[in-house]
């Protein structure tokens, strides 16, 4: 069975593209099952500092952003060149337009954006016809304690384009908010005067600043930590060990979330890395109150898995290594498609609002690195329809762009989750052709033939794509139909067979000699 899908799927794709896919395309089948699928995305290209027009090599750039000015109708990139301490700014084709290295206050105070951890940029509105692009920059600061000893004293900073301070948020230093080590990571703000700030070693969530303020509002989104042996034997040593040992230890533990992302519509999207979480809550979309949206299929076979369901074997100059998922980015696009970057495979899993893995690509490697593969991946963009990573170790941004697959997947699905099955059918049709395990295909048709009220050839459908709620309504249309069409012959057999049912009783009491007695009605 499998050999003849990979067949059909060859015949289906183009050669001169899979020639040119440098990693395998997957995906999971209802059981959770990897299967062959053809690739989403393909290589596009490899930008380093030369082609953007830098002077000087990026170093170790930690973030990646895409803006669309709204003045100029154009798309932005803007990259936190994290060793270099500066933001740079390049126009939609790549090159180099700007770049900072301080924010100046209208003090004159110098705000220097030292080691950018991110980079984040919105239109602020709140002066009737004064809006300006605002830049947010997380900074990374080192300074001497009281003792002599390294704080991370990190802050921040949000200036217009001419680099002039408009907001800065430091540590909160609340008592609810107790955090000796203030190193932010990343930034979003949403449309209702908050900022919301990732900070490294604070378990407590998200931490909100008010916007005009910068005063601490309160923490949000935390995630729900799993209990492991080894968080276990942590907060035991912690209880034995000195107060300052115990601080070394909560340094060395990770941030739970390990990016965010705001969408549009306000809702803020979590990374979280596998060994604090559940697998299902690698990816949060979060409310106003902070409570997770995103849920699956309630009647998919197996549950919502983002990343890879197994861990994997990473081989390195004949050693081999146990590696599992570490989503460390994430961006969602305009249709809601969901693209989170895996650091450790170097791979980019793209999902819809139901949880649904659309498509993987990319890869890790080392050494020569060859085309479509990343060394140090620490960012995700998305501009248009291709995608972008972030390659810290070669300072240098690679491409991806959409296959005629991807691309039928998208619209295709698009129909599906927005309810209009009938006008999806023929992409379905067209997406299977190129993918005969994609089962969503199948149960989208299904629904599409359900509408249809064609109940008998929606059964086949909607039992391969694994839609049990659907097939259980399939089946009772298909009975009543059945029984509304074929009731001037049921009937009557009906009620021959219960005649013939009595008779059959009545002359097995007979051939075994049992007499039934009657009933005598007596009269008062």
């Amino acid at each position: 069975m499998g050999v003849i899908v990979m067949l059909v799927m060859t015949a289906a794709v183009p050669a001169s593209a899979i020639s040119a896919v440098p990693y395998d395309g997957y995906n999971y089948d209802p059981y959770g099952v990897a299967t062959a699928s053809p690739a989403g995305y393909l290589p596009d290209g490899l930008i380093d500092y030369t082609d953007m027009g830098l002077e000087k090599p990026l170093a170790s750039p930690e973030d990646l952003f895409v803006y669309d000015n709204v003045e100029t109708g154009e798309k932005e990139i803007w990259i936190a060149d994290t060793k270099n301490s500066r933001i740079v700014q390049l126009d939609q084709n790549y090159k180099y337009v700007t770049e900072y290295s301080v924010f100046t206050d209208e003090n004159g105070k110098e705000w220097p954006l030292t080691e950018p951890q991110c980079v984040y940029v919105k239109r602020n509105e709140k002066e009737e016809g004064k809006g300006y692009d605002e830049i947010f920059v997380c900074c990374n600061v080192t300074v001497k304690d009281e003792t002599g000893k390294d704080k991370k004293a990190g802050y921040v900073v949000t200036a217009n384009r001419e680099g002039k301070v408009k907001h800065t948020y430091t540590n909160p230093n609340n008592p609810i908010a107790e955090i000796k080590d203030f190193q932010p990571l990343a930034v979003v703000a949403d449309n209702s005067d908050y900022v919301y700030v990732l900070a490294y070693g604070v378990l407590e969530g998200l931490i909100v600043y008010h916007y005009e303020s910068g005063e601490f509002s309160t923490f949000y989104g935390a995630n729900k930590v799993v209990l492991t042996w080894r968080l276990l034997i942590e907060q035991t040593w912690k209880k034995i060990f000195s107060r300052e040992a115990a601080d070394t230890m909560i340094k060395a533990v990770p941030t739970e979330m390990s990016n965010i992302f705001i969408d549009d519509e306000g809702f803020i999207f979590t990374t979280t890395e596998t060994a604090t979480v559940e697998k299902e809550l690698r990816v949060r979309k979060l409310n106003a109150t902070g409570t997770n949206t995103l849920k699956g299929d309630e009647n998919a076979l197996v549950d919502v898995v983002f990343g890879e369901r197994e861990t994997g074997v990473l081989t390195t100059g004949g050693s081999k290594t146990t590696i599992d998922t570490r989503l460390t980015d994430i961006t969602v696009g305009d249709d809601g498609v969901i693209a989170c970057l895996d650091a450790e495979r170097g791979r980019v899993y793209l999902y819809d609002q139901t949880c649904m893995l659309l498509t993987a690509f990319g890869y890790k490697a080392t050494g020569n690195i060859p085309d479509g593969a990343v060394s140090n991946p620490t960012a995700i963009a998305q501009m248009g329809s291709n995608y972008m990573l972030l390659d810290a170790s070669r300072g240098a941004i690679v491409t991806y762009r959409p296959t005629d697959y991807i691309y039928m997947l998208l619209e295709a699905n698009e129909y599906f989750t927005d309810g209009y099955y009938i006008a999806g059918e023929s992409y379905w049709r067209n997406v299977l052709k190129y993918d005969a395990n994609f089962s969503r295909g199948y149960a989208a048709i299904g629904k599409s033939l359900l509408e249809q009220h064609k109940y008998e050839e929606a059964l086949e459908w909607l039992k391969q794509g694994q839609d049990r709620t659907a097939y259980s309504l399939a089946l009772a249309e298909y009975r009543k139909e059945y029984l509304r069409e074929n009731y001037w012959w049921l009937l009557p057999v009906a009620v021959v067979c219960v005649v013939l049912f009595v008779m059959l009783i009545r002359f097995i009491q007979k051939l075994l000699g049992i007499k039934r007695k009657a009933k005598r009605i007596k009269f008062s």
